[in-house]
């Protein structure tokens, strides 16, 4: 069977959504790097969580449905608990802000397509 559209445009936006995370960390919009040292603990942390990301990322692209649940419960907490944050962000930084919704929407809008009818069939298929 082949991988449907609504899924080959899910994985995109999650792949688009971790590059964006990847070049917000870099860019530091908040500037919160430039002024104090990020201790080590606090930047293995994000790694980890990019890591994970493309890999749940990947296993999704490839059929795996434990992937994909995972992902939805991650999204879904993930954008209760950054509700503030992303408030709190928009006071430093405008376009830190809009960065982090940016994110959070693109997800969102990936695991929709994931979960459409038109998915459920080829994540069974690929058992």
């Amino acid at each position: 069977m082949e991988k449907p559209q609504t899924v080959w445009l899910g994985v995109n936006l999650l792949w688009a959504s971790l590059a964006i995370s990847v070049i917000a960390s870099a860019l530091d919009p908040t500037g919160i790097m430039h002024k104090q040292s990020i201790p080590l603990p606090v930047v293995a942390l994000l790694v980890a969580v990019l890591a994970v990301m493309a890999l749940l990322t990947y296993m999704i692209s490839i059929g795996k449905n434990w992937a994909r649940i995972v992902f939805l419960v991650w999204i879904i907490g993930t954008a209760i608990l950054s509700l503030n944050v992303i408030l709190d962000v928009l006071k430093i930084s405008v376009v830190a802000g809009i960065t982090n919704m940016l994110q959070t929407l693109l997800q969102l809008v990936a695991m929709w397509l994931v979960f459409t009818p038109s998915a459920r069939p080829w994540f069974r298929s690929r058992k």
